[in-house]
């Protein structure tokens, strides 16, 4: 069964920020994690950051839309892409994640099927290999869904991962989600077909 999330009246336990409803606008500055990262919307300052840790075989290997090799265009089309989503949705989608000093080490992102149903949404994430092994992600998709849940108003949030990646889903059952199915040939990725195994975590 995928787990519910019970809140008991608190607004993200382990984050801060400022939301601000401006015609149906939800306005986020940051999102702080812990001590230790934070979450923004990436910015044109990010190129070197996403360049230096996307040029990485293996983020490519679990990833479905990250291009390889990764180049400045490719930076700067995604963060534009951002915006452009972000102004769209009336709310941020894709978020950085970031050092206490500011230095990008990976995304997290809401995919947008929301604009399909407004109770459900996917996430995606990717975080440098220098980052990995650290906890970090765990921190940050919990954060992550609560944001999702308490503040946009999601009821349902999917995961899908490749079925060989084993590291992210010990991160996303160590985050409260849960297999909910295997889907054989979900996606076609450098002409061969890519089982998925999907994660659910519900709202209670």
């Amino acid at each position: 069964m995928p787990r519910r999330v019970h809140f008991r009246g608190e607004l993200l336990k382990n984050a801060q920020f400022r939301p601000e409803p401006i015609l149906g606008r939800i306005v986020i500055d940051k999102v702080v994690v812990n001590d230790e990262v934070f979450l923004s919307p990436p910015v044109r300052s990010d190129t070197a950051s996403f360049v230096s840790l996307l040029n990485e075989k293996e983020i490519y290997d679990n990833t479905l839309l990250i291009p390889f090799p990764y180049t400045e265009h490719d930076a700067e089309a995604f963060i534009r892409l951002a915006d452009l989503r972000s102004k769209a949705y009336r709310r941020p989608l894709d978020w950085a994640i970031r050092t206490t000093a500011g230095r990008l080490i990976g995304m997290v992102s809401y995919h947008g099927a929301s604009q399909f149903d407004s109770s459900r949404e996917e996430v995606g994430y990717w975080i440098g290999k220098p980052y990995w092994n650290k906890g970090i992600m765990t921190s940050v998709l919990q954060t992550f869904v609560q944001l999702g849940f308490v503040t946009y108003g999601f009821e349902r949030l999917e995961l899908p991962i490749f079925c060989t990646n084993a590291a992210s889903k010990r991160v996303a059952e160590k985050a409260g989600f849960h297999l909910h199915s295997s889907i054989p040939k979900a996606h076609i990725k450098d002409g061969r077909p890519i089982d998925v195994d999907l994660y659910l975590i519900l709202k209670a």
